[in-house]
C-alpha cells in the first residue's frame, strides 16, 4: 500500500454553495446582491438571538395594512445571530469571528454597520413543507407555516469601513492587546 492512498480524503463538498445553487435553480427564489446595511440591532429570545437589519433596499415581504397582510416590500430583514455567524464562517477572511458573534451578539451592529450583503428571498406557501437548506442538523424536520411567507437568507457579507475597524479591534482584544 502506498502512502498516498493511506491519507486520501474524500472530495470536498461545499454544502453552502450547493444550497445556494439548489435555491436558485428551484425557480422560487430571487437573489439581491450588494445590499447596504444601514442599521442593525439584536434581541434575545429563549431559543435564539434575533437580528433585525435595516437595509438600503426594498425586498419582497408580506406587509400589513390595518392588520391585513399582503405582498409588498420592506427594508427590514429578520435573521439570527447564528445565521450571521454561519455567513461569516463561509468567508475565509471572516470565519475567525463566527464564534465571537454567537457568544457576544452585541458586536453584530458594530461589525455590520455599512456592510454589504447578498440575500436570497424564497417564497414559501402556507402549509408547504419547509426545510432550511442551510440547516446543519442531520435530517432536519420540515416546518409548515400558517401563512405565506418570504424567507430571507443572507448568503454573503462584505464588511464596510466600520466593520473592518471593529474586526481589527476584536482581533486585538482576542489576542490580549
Amino acid at each position: 500500500m502506498d502512502n498516498k492512498s493511506q491519507f486520501a480524503l474524500p472530495p470536498y463538498k461545499d454544502k453552502w454553495q450547493e444550497a445556494i445553487k439548489k435555491l436558485m435553480l428551484s425557480g422560487k427564489c430571487m437573489r439581491f446582491n450588494d445590499i447596504i446595511i444601514k442599521d442593525s440591532k439584536y434581541e434575545y429570545f429563549d431559543q435564539y438571538t434575533r437580528v433585525t437589519l435595516t437595509v438600503r433596499a426594498h425586498l419582497p415581504a408580506f406587509v400589513s395594512d390595518n392588520g391585513v397582510f399582503h405582498e409588498g416590500t420592506s427594508n427590514i430583514i429578520y435573521t439570527s445571530s447564528y445565521a450571521i455567524a454561519c455567513v461569516f464562517k463561509e468567508d475565509v477572511m471572516l470565519s475567525w469571528m463566527s464564534s465571537s458573534i454567537i457568544e457576544h451578539p452585541h458586536i453584530i451592529p458594530l461589525l455590520l454597520n455599512g456592510s454589504t450583503i447578498d440575500v436570497i428571498v424564497q417564497k414559501v406557501a402556507k402549509g408547504e413543507e419547509y426545510i432550511n437548506p442551510f440547516a446543519t442538523k442531520e435530517n432536519p424536520k420540515p416546518t409548515k407555516f400558517d401563512d405565506d411567507i418570504f424567507v430571507k437568507y443572507i448568503v454573503n457579507v462584505k464588511l464596510g469601513r466600520t466593520g473592518e475597524r471593529m474586526s481589527d479591534k476584536l482581533a486585538e482584544k482576542l489576542m490580549g492587546f
